[in-house]
């Protein structure tokens, strides 16, 4: 570390392996390159491996991949900021239940983060012994694009735990929910809807 043709090459552009004395070095570039390529490969590597998930027996609850899907990630193909948007964390519980932007993406609301969501709490009630189960879920829903369909890929999932479930059927308003979790007397109630956010935007609570 003491050479100076060292120390002057890590100062300008950072690549020990390289004898250049300057940030202009067409080796340090194409290292750059390559590196960022890496980077793109690597997320396009991840939406194969959920596109899977989606589509094969880590989901069988979810009839398709639909055209739309397919439609929406062509179009963010080679948009590195759309795509790490996207991908670079999973959807998280707030003080306002699980909401976010509709669309493929494990930041997004879709059938991936639904089902997932879905499945934990299913797995916690079954954990919890036939009682529970018996107890029941409720479920209700907005009139958001896909609350229909989450509110049924969300029955789905509880239903084959064995978990009894109350699905209403038509829109519901949050405080009917409410209501119906004590009137029913159930182990739990959940509600597909993002309240006042924006129409691109649904959540589950």
């Amino acid at each position: 570390i003491n050479n100076d043709a060292c120390s002057i090459t890590e100062s300008n552009c950072g690549n020990l392996s390289c004898n250049c004395l300057g940030i202009n070095c067409e080796n340090c570039r194409i290292k750059l390159f390559n590196e960022k390529m890496n980077f793109k490969n690597k997320i396009i590597n991840l939406l194969v491996v959920i596109i899977f998930i989606m589509t094969t027996t880590g989901f069988k609850y979810i009839d398709k991949f639909d055209e739309d899907t397919h439609k929406e990630l062509e179009e963010i193909r080679g948009n590195d900021e759309e795509i790490k948007d996207r991908f670079y964390s999973s959807l998280e519980f707030g003080t306002a239940g699980l909401r976010g932007i509709l669309g493929p993406g494990t930041n997004r609301m879709n059938y991936l983060t639904v089902g997932k969501t879905a499945l934990a709490l299913a797995e916690l009630i079954d954990s919890l012994g036939e009682d529970a189960k018996n107890k029941g879920v409720v479920i209700g829903r907005d009139i958001r694009h896909q609350s229909y369909e989450f509110s049924i890929l969300t029955a789905k999932i509880l239903a084959e735990k064995g978990i009894k479930v109350y699905l209403f059927p038509g829109i519901t308003p949050t405080p009917l929910l409410a209501y119906s979790i004590r009137y029913l007397k159930t182990i739990s109630g959940i509600m597909i809807t993002a309240s006042h956010n924006p129409k691109n935007y649904n959540g589950f609570k």
